[in-house]
């Protein structure tokens, strides 16, 4: 959904993906995690590609409509809007790494609100203003001519203009805010909306309970890979299919197999994991070949090869960019 809104105003999803270290084919599994950091570094390339200081807000008021994913389809086919809230709020995890959003009565208002989910990188504004953008396009879609905000608030400093803001929601903006929020009357929250329909919603709900149910299980994936960049934190790059299948009393082959269950082969999971440690490790002050033998390379050439492979950057490029990341796009 980002990915695709980041293309509609002109960025190249798979470039961004490689600078961020992403696997651009990986954001196709509906059920793929993408870890909070790899995210946050996404959004910092696309600021810095597109030198747009208001890149998440323009994003996001390209969002398709429905964004082809379950929780806007069942908001949508909802008897009204605050119903289609109440009843996604509790399925956030099919898209968002935590409950980033709240529903709060308040006398003849609702606020929904949106909380910030950092991980070691701090969440940024563009991320905010995508998400609150991108909220109210699938607002409009739903409620149709009926809908309007009663005011829009964020955390973050103001601009110097405030034009766009008002252009985009359509109300009042406030910042420095104590919250980020979308204030709503509770008549439009509780207008009937033109596309329910009781059975689409039914198989909606019953097809969000199996995508909860399957994140919940156990991913062989999510261990492995955890368990090799322990290893790598802990100065012990020597990560070999037999170490971590004794690690998890497996045998190899047990481990390859299950690997294999879920579309990956270790060789692949240890390839994701050097490349997260490389990139956290370029935030500090190792030197490149240190980096390279942190995880498990030969040394720097070694590693100049392979982060050219996954980023399409040298090391040094992406160290030195990253370097130069704009302030205005932190909360």
């Amino acid at each position: 959904m980002v990915l695709a809104s980041l293309e509609q105003v002109g960025l190249d999803p798979r470039r961004l993906c490689g600078a961020a270290g992403l696997s651009y084919a990986q954001l196709s599994d509906p059920d793929a995690r993408v870890p909070r950091d790899m995210a946050g570094r996404l959004w910092r390339e696309a600021s810095r590609e597109s030198g747009d200081p208001l890149i998440g807000l323009h994003a996001g008021v390209r969002v398709a409509p429905a964004a082809n994913n379950l929780l806007s389809h069942m908001v949508i086919s909802s008897p009204t809007f605050l119903d289609g809230l109440q009843r996604t709020i509790p399925y956030q995890r099919v898209l968002a790494h935590g409950r980033v959003v709240t529903l709060e009565r308040r006398r003849d208002l609702y606020a929904i609100c949106f909380r910030r989910v950092d991980g070691d990188l701090a969440i940024t504004r563009n991320e905010i203003e995508f998400m609150t953008a991108a909220f109210t396009r699938l607002a409009r879609f739903a409620v149709a001519r009926q809908w309007r905000l009663s005011g829009v608030r964020f955390e973050f400093p103001a601009p110097l203009s405030t034009a766009e803001y008002e252009r985009v929601f359509g109300c009042r903006v406030a910042f420095a805010a104590r919250e980020n929020s979308l204030l709503v009357a509770e008549e439009v929250m509780t207008a009937p909306l033109a596309h329910h329909c009781p059975a689409v919603l039914e198989a909606l709900q019953a097809a969000a309970d199996s995508a909860i149910e399957r994140l919940q299980r156990p991913s062989v994936v999510g261990e492995v890979r955890s368990r090799i960049l322990a290893r790598m934190r802990l100065r012990r790059p020597d990560s070999s299919v037999e170490t971590i299948a004794a690690e998890m009393h497996v045998s190899p082959r047990t481990l390859q197999r299950r690997l294999e269950a879920e579309s990956a082969s270790f060789s692949a999971v240890l390839e994701q994991a050097q490349r997260d440690r490389c990139l956290e490790l370029l935030g500090g002050p190792a030197t490149l070949e240190e980096i390279g033998t942190a995880i498990g390379l030969s040394g720097s050439r070694a590693l100049a090869r392979a982060f050219k492979r996954w980023t399409g950057r040298t090391p040094s490029e992406h160290r030195r960019l990253s370097r130069v990341e704009p302030d205005v796009a932190k909360i």
